[in-house]
């Protein structure tokens, strides 16, 4: 599947240092967010059932769709980079 988007804006980004929790367990996104892992590990899921059923690690870009929660748990301590964004398509 390719994912064609024509126009997107940035409306958040940040980066977490030495990340040992995540504040809550889980949350429900009104924009596109990306995990990008420079460091460290979590697990995280889409649903209650899955909570922690895929894991993060260095290298790895986790995206979550707007609308949908998103369950995570910090596994080792996280280096990552946080990137919320809109979408025309």
């Amino acid at each position: 599947m390719i994912l064609s988007v024509t126009d997107f804006e940035i409306v958040f980004c940040t980066y977490f240092k030495n990340k040992k929790e995540f504040i809550y367990s889980h949350e429900t996104y009104r924009e596109y967010v990306m995990f990008c892992v420079e460091s460290g590990s979590f697990s995280y899921g889409y649903s209650p059932l899955e909570k922690e059923k895929y894991v993060a690690k260095s290298g790895d870009i986790v995206l979550c769709f707007p609308n949908k929660t998103f369950y995570r748990k910090v596994i080792t301590p996280l280096n990552f980079c946080m990137i919320k964004f809109i979408a025309e398509n």
